[in-house]
C-alpha cells in the first residue's frame, strides 16, 4: 500500500506540473504566507494526502514564504502522517545537519519515533529518540521521557527502563501510567514483591480525574484478579472493593468481589455484586459471566426456584445474542458493515467518526464495539479508508485528464514553453494503471476487515455457546432433583 500511496503522489505531483511556467505568476509577500498557513491548515486537520500535494505543488512554483530546509521538516511531518514513514526518516535525516530549529526538528523525530512504536517497530523508534537529545518543546518532554521508558521496557532492559521510570517522577501523569505497565511487567516475570508495590501505589492515587481514578481502578482491578488466581480470595476482596462503582472497571470488578467470596465458600456475599452485575447491559462479556454466575450462587444456598428461574433467564439471554451474532456476521461477510463506514467521497476523521458512531448505534452494532476500538483493526481500516480516498481522487483526476488526452501531437509543438510539461497520454495511462492496482488492493483489503471482524464475532460466539451450555446443563440437573424417586 506504501508503494501505492508514493505512486499516486508522483501522479498528481505530475498532473501539478503540467501547468506552463508562465501560469506562474508574480506572488506576494501576503499571499506566501497565506500559501504556507494553507498547508499547515490541512496538516493540523490531519488531511495529510492534500497538504503533501499541495505544499509540492506551491514549492516547486516557489510560492511558499519559507527556505527549503523549513519546508523539508514540514514535509517530513506530513509523510509521517500520511504512514510514508521512510520517506518521512529520510526527509529528517536530510536536514538534520542543516536544520536551524532544532526543537521543531526534534519534535518531528519524536511524532516519527512514536509511530514507530505504534506500528511494533520499538528497535527503530528508540534509535530516533535517542537522536533528540532532550532537545524538546516542554510539552513533549514528559511524553518523550514515557514513551523512552516504554520502548526500554518493551525491549526487556530493565535497568534503563527502571533508570527512565526514576525520571518519570517529576511528571505525575506519565508516571502513574509508566508505574502500572511496570507493575504488570514485573508480576509477568514474576517479581512479585515488586510488581504488586507499584500497581498498589497506582491503585491508592486518590486523584479527582477521572482519567487517574480510571487508571487507580484498572490497578486495584488486576491486583484483585492477581490474588484470585494465587487463592488468596480475602486480599482480593479487598482490591476489588477499592474499584469505584462509577468507573469503566465496576463490571469486571464486582464479578472478581463475587468470585472471591465463592472461594471463601461465601455464596450469599456473592450473590450480591452477582445480582448486580446481571442487570447490566447483555452484551458485555462480564455481565454474560454474571447472570450464569447469580443463578449458580442460589443454587449453592438452596434456592432452587430462583436459581432455576435464572438459569431459564440465562439461556434466553445468551439464545438471543447467538442469533444476534449470526445476523451481524451475516451482514458482515454481505459487506453491509464495511459499505455503512466507507460512503461518499468524505473520508475526514470526523466524517468516518460520525459514521462508525451509527453504525454502533444501529442494529447489533454493539457487538462490535470492542473490537472496533483496537488498534490493530484501527491501523488496518485506517489503511482502507485511505485506499478509497485515493481511489476517488484518482477518478477526479482522470476527469480533469481526459479531455486533454489525443491532444498532444495536435499541438505545435515548438511552442514548449506554452504546452504542457507532461504528456497527458502518458498522464492517464500512469492513472489507469493506478486504478487497477488500487482496486485490487481495496479488494484484499475489504476482505481483510471483515476477516477480522467475523474473527470477533466468532469468540463471542465460542464465549456464549459456553454459557448456554452450562446453563441449559443446570436446568437439566434442577429439573432432575425435582423428579420424585420411587
Amino acid at each position: 500500500m506504501v508503494i501505492v500511496k508514493r505512486k499516486v503522489l508522483l501522479s498528481v505531483f505530475a498532473l501539478v506540473l503540467s501547468v506552463s511556467e508562465q501560469a506562474i505568476a508574480a506572488t506576494t509577500a501576503q499571499e506566501y504566507e497565506l500559501r504556507y498557513r494553507d498547508v499547515y491548515f490541512h496538516y493540523y486537520s490531519r488531511d495529510y494526502f492534500t497538504a503533501i500535494t499541495r505544499g509540492l505543488a506551491e514549492q516547486e512554483m516557489q510560492r511558499l514564504a519559507t527556505d527549503k530546509r523549513d519546508f523539508d521538516l514540514l514535509l517530513g511531518l506530513l509523510y509521517s502522517g500520511y504512514g510514508l514513514k521512510n520517506d518521512a526518516e529520510a526527509m529528517l535525516t536530510q536536514v538534520t545537519k542543516s536544520a536551524k530549529n532544532r526543537v521543531r526538528l526534534n519534535s518531528a523525530r519524536f511524532y516519527l519515533a512514536r509511530q514507530y512504536y505504534e506500528d511494533g517497530q520499538a528497535e527503530r523508534a528508540l534509535s530516533l529518540l535517542s537522536k533528540t537529545d532532550g532537545e524538546l518543546p516542554e510539552f513533549l518532554v514528559s511524553q518523550s521521557l514515557y514513551l523512552n521508558f516504554f520502548l526500554m521496557a518493551q525491549l526487556g532492559r530493565s535497568t534503563q527502563s527502571e533508570d527512565a521510570l526514576k525520571k518519570l517522577k517529576n511528571y505525575p501523569y506519565w508516571y502513574q501510567y509508566a508505574a502500572y505497565n511496570h507493575g504488570a511487567s514485573l508480576i509477568k516475570a514474576g517479581d512479585l514483591q515488586h510488581g504488586i508495590s507499584f500497581l498498589n501505589e497506582v491503585g491508592e492515587d486518590e486523584s479527582k480525574s477521572l482519567e487517574m481514578r480510571a487508571l487507580a481502578d484498572k490497578a486495584n482491578t488486576a491486583l484483585g484478579f492477581h490474588f484470585l488466581k494465587v487463592n488468596q480470595p480475602e486480599q482480593a476482596v479487598n482490591y476489588f472493593q477499592r474499584v469505584k462503582l462509577d468507573g469503566p472497571y465496576s463490571h469486571k470488578a464486582m464479578l472478581g468481589l463475587g468470585w472471591a467470596y465463592s472461594q471463601q465458600k461465601d455464596y450469599e456475599h456473592a450473590l450480591t455484586p452477582w445480582l448486580q452485575l446481571a442487570r447490566g447491559a447483555v452484551h458485555e462479556t462480564t455481565v454474560q459471566e454474571g447472570v450464569l454466575a447469580s443463578a449458580f450462587a442460589l443454587q449453592k444456598i438452596g434456592a432452587q426456584q430462583d436459581a432455576l428461574n435464572n438459569y431459564e433467564n440465562a439461556i434466553a439471554i445468551y439464545q438471543m445474542l447467538k442469533d444476534n451474532i449470526q445476523i451481524t456476521t451475516h451482514k458482515i461477510r454481505n459487506g453491509e458493515i464495511t459499505s455503512a463506514l466507507i460512503q461518499g467521497e468524505d473520508f475526514s476523521d470526523a466524517a468516518i467518526s460520525d459514521r462508525l458512531a451509527t453504525v454502533l448505534k444501529r442494529d447489533q452494532g454493539h457487538l462490535l464495539g470492542k473490537l472496533l476500538q483496537e488498534t490493530h483493526f484501527q491501523k488496518a481500516f485506517r489503511q482502507y479508508r485511505d485506499l478509497r480516498d485515493l481511489s476517488v481522487r484518482l477518478q477526479n483526476w482522470k476527469q480533469q485528464v481526459r479531455p486533454y488526452v489525443g491532444l498532444r501531437n495536435s499541438r505545435n509543438q515548438t511552442a514548449q514553453s506554452n504546452g504542457p510539461a507532461v504528456n497527458p497520454d502518458i498522464l492517464w495511462q500512469r492513472l489507469e494503471e493506478r486504478g487497477k492496482r488500487l482496486e485490487s488492493l481495496l479488494k484484499d483489503y475489504e476482505l481483510s476487515i471483515q476477516r477480522l471482524m467475523v474473527e470477533a464475532l466468532d469468540k463471542q460466539h465460542l464465549f456464549v455457546s459456553n454459557y448456554l451450555s452450562q446453563a441449559r446443563y443446570a436446568v437439566a440437573q434442577l429439573l432432575d432433583e425435582q423428579v420424585p424417586r420411587r
